[in-house]
């Protein structure tokens, strides 16, 4: 009779960290993972709702002023090493902060040292990035009698956003502009934005 407690698939299994390495601008990312030893996984946190989940992993082998193998930006994942890769994988996410902390100990506690990394999934991402590079719009400055119920848009005068959070209809409210802007400065070329 087969029990459960010498099913494989139950044992505590090794954490394996792969990872790949952010480049360029927008970051674009390898097709394959490459695993990364030797790293300890600290803890992971699986949230629900828009909260990222989170993950601290830690090298074990560097000092705390090392410089560790994945940096801000790198794509992480924690997987068992079970042989069906994709359905072992318990973390995928961002590499986003540095946790480095070190010690020299006193008469009741040793010394330590630790460099560790942060993640968070895809939650993370798209709340704090979706940056809009070069959008157009109008603000306070755009108008005539900004405020006011004689309120109206100067036709060639808009505000240049080098980056923003993408925000669509903050607070429920509607932030399309009905009044149609017309740029009629030469690096435009008289194109016809509608804000």
């Amino acid at each position: 009779m087969f029990e459960d407690k010498k099913n494989i698939a139950r044992k505590a299994q090794l954490a394996v960290v792969d990872y790949k390495s952010a480049s360029g601008s927008p970051p674009t990312y390898p097709s394959l993972w490459t695993s990364i030893w030797p790293v300890k996984v600290d803890q992971v946190t699986i949230n629900a709702g828009a909260k990222p989940s989170t993950a601290t992993i830690w090298f074990p082998s560097l000092r705390w002023h090392q410089i560790a193998p994945i940096k801000k930006g790198d794509m992480l994942r924690i997987r068992t090493d079970h042989p069906h890769v994709a359905q072992s994988v318990i973390f995928t996410g961002f590499a986003t902060a540095d946790l480095v902390e070190s010690s020299g100990g006193s008469d009741q506690s040793a010394g330590y040292e630790r460099n560790a990394i942060i993640a968070q999934d895809f939650r993370w991402l798209l709340a704090a990035t979706n940056p809009i590079y070069g959008q157009v719009t109008r603000g306070p400055d755009d108008y005539t009698d900004y405020g006011t119920s004689e309120q109206t848009p100067i036709p060639v005068q808009a505000t240049f956003l080098s980056g923003r959070r993408a925000i669509f209809n903050e607070n429920g409210k509607p932030n399309c502009d009905a009044v149609e802007l017309v740029m009629t400065d030469p690096l435009y070329e008289s194109y016809q934005f509608e804000i």
